[in-house]
């Protein structure tokens, strides 16, 4: 998994399969965009908008627990994931 982050524009990016055709889906978390192979259907990205301003504090571990359970990760190493990013 390859995490960036846009500091100017406050956006995460979070892809398994970068340049892969994709189609996305807003879910329920808010400012949360997931990203799913066209052909197959598999999730291979999320973009979060406001990152730094949303969801950090007490929303930062609803949103490392969303990826968590999307990206079939532990929720430890989506936090430790998410906490590396600067």
């Amino acid at each position: 998994m390859r995490v960036s982050y846009d500091k100017a524009a406050d956006v995460l990016y979070v892809t398994t399969r970068p340049g892969v055709p994709a189609r996305s889906d807003e879910g329920a978390e808010p400012g949360v965009i997931w990203r799913y192979e066209i052909s197959s259907g598999e999730l291979i990205g999320a973009t979060i908008l406001d990152f730094a301003h949303y969801w950090s504090g007490d929303r930062f571990s609803d949103l490392a627990d969303a990826l968590a359970d999307k990206f079939h990760l532990s929720k430890s190493d989506a936090r430790e994931a998410l906490a590396n990013i600067h």
